[in-house]
This record gives C-alpha cells, structure tokens and sequence, in this order.
C-alpha cells in the first residue's frame, strides 16, 4: 500500500496518476450496474462537496452523513474530509428508533449539518429529526449545484471520522478514528488478504457497517 498521511492523500494520488481506473462501482439490487466513478470522478465529486460544506459550515464541524445505498454517500464522505471536517456515518431511517437514536448522536456531538441524498430529503422521520434538533439537512446535489470553489485546501483533520455502534444493546457509542487509525489498519488488510492494487472487492455491506465503512469505502 503506498505511504500516505492520510487517506484524502491517497485519493489525490490516485486521481493524479490514475485517473481514468475505475474506483467505486454500485450495483443495484447487487446485480443490475447502476453508476461507476473513477478516481478523479470521485475527487472532482468530493472537491465540489467539500468547497460546498465550507460555505456552510466552519473547520472541523461535525458532518451526519446519512444516505440511501450508492455511489452518492462516496462522495459525501471524502466531500467532508477535503472540507476539513469530520464525517460521522449514521443509518438511514429504518424504524421507530431512528428518531431517538440519532438524537441522542446529535446532543453527544453537536453536528453543523446533515448530509443526505435527494431520495431521504423527502423522508418524514428525518425532517423531523432535522426540525426537531434544529440541525439543518441538505442535499449532496445542492452543494454540487452551488459552483463554489476551494481558494485553497484546508488544513487536514487528524480526525477523519466518528464511527457510532448500533445502540442494539444500549446507547449508541462513538468511537473517534484517525486518518493514522485507517492507513493502519488498510496495511493489515492488504497484507492478511494479499491485496494488490489491481484487486477488485465485491461487498454488500452498508457504509455504516465497520467493514463496510472501514475495509471498502476506505480502501485505495
């Protein structure tokens, strides 16, 4: 795995020297093709998120990133990194507890923003949420639509993101990782599965799922 301080480096890196290689595909239904992005559809995507939430919102905010299963939550993630900001993925409205889970993640980190796709800006449980907590909810599109530029890229976040258990068993807990933590653990990875670079990995696992988060969305 190359040597990187940080993930977003990685990225960059490769949207530079590879940018035409195919980076992330979804697959709807895990079997119809529904979108790919190669790695400089994916940086230009995130610089455009990125440029978008620093209008918003202050350095270092706290970012919900709380999207329908795609290639747009992508872009969200590394779109709040290049911001300067720390992303904190959550689930997408399921059930009744939704509402008091994310409140309780809302009151323990104080979130600028929540950051969602046009599909769940309709949904009835996170409007309220949002009108409830008084957090305002915006959509990746809209940020997009914006044309704001980054005048110069931000100092980095150590803090890459904050990963919250399920709560199942109790309330939800919040476990803050480094940009160090991932490129750590992506070394470990790569070396027990013998990963190369030109390895494609198939998943079906959420971006809220640690391994879906951590050994997919994360890996370059």
């Amino acid at each position: 795995m190359l040597e990187h301080d940080s993930i977003i480096d990685i990225l960059q890196y490769r949207a530079k020297e590879a940018p035409n290689t195919s980076a992330f595909t979804f697959l709807r239904d895990g079997e119809a093709h529904e979108n790919t992005w190669t790695y400089k559809d994916l940086y230009i995507n995130a610089l455009g998120i990125g440029a978008g939430l620093q209008s918003i919102a202050p350095l270092q905010s706290r970012v919900l990133l709380i999207f329908s299963p795609g290639l747009e939550v992508i872009g969200a993630f590394y779109g709040t990194m290049l911001a300067g900001m720390t992303s904190v993925p959550c689930t997408p409205p399921d059930d009744g507890r939704f509402v008091a889970k994310l409140e309780r993640i809302i009151r323990d980190i104080d979130p600028a923003v929540i950051l969602t796709d046009e599909k769940l800006m309709k949904n009835k449980s996170l409007l309220e949420l949002s009108k409830k907590t008084n957090i305002p909810i915006i959509t990746t599109s809209v940020l997009l639509k914006q044309q704001t530029s980054q005048e110069s890229p931000p100092p980095m976040n150590e803090l890459a993101l904050i990963q919250y258990t399920s709560g199942s068993t109790g309330f939800p807990k919040g476990i803050m990782i480094s940009h160090s933590n991932i490129i750590h653990n992506q070394k470990a990875i790569a070396k027990v599965f013998a990963k190369s670079e030109q390895a494609t990995i198939v998943s079906w696992l959420p971006y809220f799922h640690d391994m879906g988060l951590i050994d997919h969305l994360s890996h370059f």
